[in-house]
């Protein structure tokens, strides 16, 4: 019986080619050449329009979108499609409902399935039921592979011995344990990393102080030469993300991270990469391999960089940011309003005197040292001197915050004026602590006096 008639041969014959990983692309050429070899069967069959679609090459078809069986399912409805080729079930399909849709399009309008076995016509009930369960056995079969593979690593990564990536700072050992990089520069990087963070307890001080300083930071990249150190400006998530690994502290983990699952315009969507809690973590396992910090010290890490999130819930400290003792223990840093209803944007100041908005301060009719003068990069404040923001220029507001920070800060006045609807001046304040997002968040704010006083 030959199930190609002539109203198949005047519509378009699709080749369908996928595979699923971009591994397998590179690895797997022969299976890509028999996919395309299609194209020639279908030629000898008959077909004359003969049309290839190729555009899920990497993509896996457990499940989620793909582009080219999206177009191939259209072309199937719409009527264009006289045969549908592929090698087998499991390309076009690794789950229930991709395949058994495409099943009952193609007995709607009369469109064949070919692979290397034999024709098959969705309309008749015993090639319905061969294609119906070679569906289920390709499914099967990569639920039962992936059980497999996942029991195997869960097995290694117990033992210590799976490694994914090696975190910049070290390198495999030919009996496949972590050791310090050879390099001594990547050491010293590291190094220095950590002991920054000891000193300003803050990762995004970290960052600045590094970019300041023009001092780059190592990265791992992967090429076609495998896996090699670039060197580069860091970033906040660079340093983030080496603060919080705990491989630097010596312990091995597994588990950090997950996946989770949903459902997005009817299609299966992976959202990967999702952080666990400590407690979530499948493997861990302390003085794995030689760290560049103490288990103790990795934990003091992690106490402090939680305690300076912002908006986490009142369980968490936070950074500081309003209230009256907001200029306590802070870093100020030379500033130039640039804003107006009290908000300013840090921004190099201009040697003092040059600003037009500039003005020096006197206590009792002379200049007072702790107020003009001194112009350290750390302790200027912008819109005005010390002694104007904290109203002991003539008004006498706020004298005890000025006079709790002047043996501390040598200040020196910038961009002068008032902030546009504020009844005084405004000045720009770093309270050095990190966004809770893990952005490079700058934490300004401005300080008024009350109204009516």
């Amino acid at each position: 019986m030959n199930k190609i008639t002539a109203d198949h041969l005047s519509r378009a014959a699709y080749i369908y080619v996928r595979q699923s990983t971009p591994g397998q692309l590179i690895n797997n050429p022969e299976s890509r050449r028999r996919q395309y070899g299609l194209k020639d069967r279908a030629q000898a069959l008959g077909w004359e329009n003969v049309i290839v679609i190729d555009e899920d090459l990497g993509h896996t078809a457990s499940g989620t979108a793909r582009a080219g069986f999206d177009n191939l399912l259209a072309a199937v409805c719409t009527g264009a499609a006289g045969a549908v080729f592929a090698i087998e079930a499991s390309r076009l399909a690794r789950n229930g409902r991709d395949w058994h849709t495409l099943l009952e399009y193609c007995a709607l309008v009369n469109c064949l399935i070919i692979d290397e076995d034999g024709v098959h016509d969705p309309k008749l009930t015993n090639d319905r039921l061969v294609l119906g369960m070679r569906g289920t056995f390709s499914e099967l079969e990569l639920s039962i592979l992936r059980q497999r593979s996942q029991e195997a690593k869960r097995l290694k990564a117990a033992r210590g011995d799976l490694y994914s990536i090696v975190a910049v700072g070290y390198v495999r050992s030919a009996d496949n344990r972590l050791e310090m990089d050879p390099d001594k520069r990547v050491r010293e990087a590291i190094h220095l990393v950590f002991r920054k963070f000891a000193e300003f307890g803050s990762v995004r001080q970290v960052v600045l102080w590094l970019k300041d300083e023009g001092i780059a930071v190592p990265i791992v990249v992967y090429g076609a030469e495998g896996r090699m150190i670039e060197w580069q400006l860091p970033n906040y998530d660079t340093i983030h993300r080496k603060l919080t690994n705990p491989v630097y502290a010596g312990a091995y983990v597994y588990g950090r991270t997950g996946s989770q699952i949903s459902i997005e315009a009817g299609r299966k969507q992976i959202t990967r990469k999702i952080r666990r809690s400590r407690k979530e973590w499948e493997v861990l396992i302390p003085d794995h391999h030689e760290g560049y910090i103490s288990w103790e010290e990795h934990e003091h890490n992690q106490q402090i960089i939680s305690g300076n999130a912002n908006m986490k819930g009142v369980m968490v400290r936070g950074s500081v940011r309003d209230g009256d003792g907001l200029l306590t223990r802070l870093r100020l840093r030379p500033t130039r309003c640039i804003g107006w209803h009290g908000w300013c944007k840090w921004t190099p100041v201009e040697p003092a005197g040059t600003c037009p908005g500039y003005k020096s301060s006197k206590l009792d009719g002379s200049e007072d040292p702790w107020t003009t003068g001194a112009r350290d990069e750390h302790s200027a404040i912008g819109g005005g001197s010390l002694a104007r923001a904290c109203g002991t220029g003539g008004r006498g507001d706020r004298p005890d915050v000025f006079e709790c920070l002047r043996p501390a800060f040598a200040v020196g006045g910038s961009c002068g004026g008032l902030s546009a609807g504020s009844s005084g001046p405004a000045f720009c304040v770093d309270d050095g602590r990190d966004a809770d997002d893990g952005s490079v968040r700058s934490q300004h704010r401005s300080i008024r006096r009350p109204r009516g006083r």
